[in-house]
């Protein structure tokens, strides 16, 4: 609602921008993992062995946003962006972002 009211307000630089992230029900998702082994006749969908294979080299992610968003330093929930890049199962994988950070490697 409160994009929505914003739109109008053209003192606000951020009218009508804002995103709604949806609260999905377990079914898609913690629901699934429970039954990851009969999720597909020819694969176990269990527990992302395909991630630990080759530690994460095999991995991309493509983001419509700057590498900094996903690099957080601190531990504050109220500083910008989050700590996706540093978690050690994603320092191996490739992100395909808007910019690049010249001092990591994995980003592009």
């Amino acid at each position: 609602m409160r994009a929505l009211r914003t739109v109008e307000n053209k003192s606000d630089p951020c009218g009508g921008r804002y995103i709604y992230v949806h609260d999905l029900p377990p079914r898609f998702n913690e629901d699934m993992l429970k039954q990851c082994r009969s999720l597909s006749l020819w694969t176990n969908m269990c527990k992302r062995p395909e991630w630990s294979i080759m530690g994460g080299k095999d991995h991309f992610l493509v983001a419509g946003r700057i590498t900094w968003d996903f690099r957080r330093a601190s531990d504050e929930e109220t500083d910008w962006g989050n700590k996706l890049l540093f978690l050690p199962t994603a320092k191996n994988m490739s992100m395909l972002v808007v910019e690049s950070s010249p001092w990591n490697e994995n980003d592009f």
